[in-house]
C-alpha cells in the first residue's frame, strides 16, 4: 500500500468521521471503498470510456387513469 495525503474543506471532514464513527471504522477504509466504486464506473486508464450508468429517476405511482393522462397533463381535469 501507498500512503498519500489529502486534504478535505472540514465539513466534509467532520462528516466522514461521523460515518466512521458509526460503522465502527477507519476514515481510510470507508475512503478506499468509496474511491474503488468511484473507479469502477471508468473503462482502463487510456481508453477514454466511462462505464458510469445514467441516473435514474423514478417520480411514484401515476394516479391518473390512463385514459385521462392527455387532458391532465394539460390541466384541463
Amino acid at each position: 500500500m501507498k500512503k498519500i495525503q489529502v486534504l478535505y474543506p472540514d465539513p466534509q471532514m467532520e462528516q466522514l468521521r461521523q460515518v466512521a464513527k458509526e460503522l465502527d471504522r477507519p476514515i481510510s477504509e470507508i475512503i478506499r471503498e468509496a474511491t474503488a466504486e468511484w473507479m469502477k464506473r471508468w473503462a482502463p486508464v487510456g481508453t477514454g470510456e466511462v462505464y458510469e450508468e445514467p441516473p435514474v429517476f423514478s417520480g411514484g405511482r401515476i394516479k391518473t387513469k390512463a385514459e385521462h393522462l392527455r387532458s391532465a397533463s394539460h390541466g384541463r381535469e
